[in-house]
């Protein structure tokens, strides 16, 4: 799910179906899961490229040559946010959504400084 309609209110992060009670031991991470996927598809067309060069047409190569690019520009700017709590540790519920890598990165800030908060308004 992409995460574009992400809120945090009172210490509660909201997303689409769920929502996170923010507290300090949280652990949030921004994981580009897709990097590896997108490095190994486009070697791999890369491949297919340089060893069928002599058999494929000039507009063939340049859809191999696009592919390529749009493999690797996906795989690094994709990322999907991760909740870690001590209750949801190895469970799906963790995984709170997908977007763009800089967005998600924005976001792990923001529910830091909301947890962080959290603590000081409990202290």
């Amino acid at each position: 799910m992409f995460i574009r309609n992400l809120q945090i209110k009172n210490g509660v992060l909201y997303a689409r179906n769920t929502f996170y009670s923010l507290s300090p031991e949280i652990d949030v991470r921004a994981d580009p899961i897709f990097r590896t996927p997108g490095l190994v598809s486009a070697g791999l067309a890369i491949l297919f490229g340089f060893g069928f060069h002599d058999l494929l047409y000039l507009h063939e190569l340049f859809v191999i040559a696009g592919f390529v690019v749009a493999s690797i520009a996906i795989g690094f700017s994709s990322a999907r946010l991760v909740i870690i709590k001590p209750s949801l540790r190895g469970s799906e519920l963790s995984v709170a959504g997908y977007d763009t890598y800089p967005r998600i990165r924005q976001i792990a800030a923001e529910i830091v400084e909301a947890a962080q908060s959290q603590k000081e308004h409990r202290s």
